[in-house]
C-alpha cells in the first residue's frame, strides 16, 4: 500500500512565499457555499510574562467556483494568507496595540515579592497601581 506523506516541517512564520498543501484548495474549488477566510496568528510577548494572541483575517473567498483550477485556488489561498500575515506582522513590530481590538483580558503583573514592591511606591507616591507592564505605576509610563 502507498505511504502517506510525512507530517509538514515546522516553519518560519515570517518565510515566503507561503507555500500550502493543496487540500484546501480542492475544497475550496468543488464546496459550494463556504466561504474561505484566510488567517494569520501570532503569539508575542507584549510586556507580560503570558502572550497575547493577535489575530489578522485576509479577505473572504466564496467558495465553489469550479472555473478555478485547484492550482489557481491554491495560488490564491497562498497569496490571501501572505497578506494576513504580512498586516499582522507590520503591525505587531511597528504599532501600538491600540492597533488590536482586545476581546479578553487576562492577569497583568509579575506578582509575589515584585508587585507587591510596585504597589508600595504606588502608595508612598499616593498614585494608583497598575500591575501592567506597560502601565506601571499611573502617571509613571513605565514598569516603575
Amino acid at each position: 500500500p502507498p505511504r502517506p506523506p510525512p507530517p509538514a516541517a515546522p516553519t518560519d512564520p515570517r518565510a515566503r512565499p507561503v507555500e500550502l498543501r493543496p487540500g484546501v484548495a480542492h475544497l475550496a474549488r468543488k464546496v459550494a457555499g463556504a466561504a474561505v477566510l484566510p488567517l494569520a496568528i501570532e503569539y508575542p510577548f507584549v510586556g507580560e510574562k503570558q502572550p497575547e494572541m493577535r489575530l489578522s483575517f485576509g479577505r473572504v473567498m466564496d467558495s465553489g467556483d469550479t472555473s478555478r483550477s485547484a492550482a489557481a485556488w491554491n495560488a490564491a489561498l497562498e497569496a490571501g494568507l501572505a497578506s494576513a500575515m504580512d498586516r499582522l506582522a507590520q503591525a505587531t513590530a511597528s504599532g501600538p496595540a491600540e492597533v488590536f481590538t482586545e476581546l479578553s483580558g487576562g492577569k497583568r503583573g509579575v506578582g509575589g515579592v515584585y508587585d507587591l514592591w510596585r504597589r508600595a511606591k504606588a502608595a508612598v507616591r499616593g498614585q494608583r497601581f497598575d500591575p501592567s507592564h506597560t502601565g506601571g505605576v499611573s502617571g509613571e509610563g513605565g514598569a516603575g
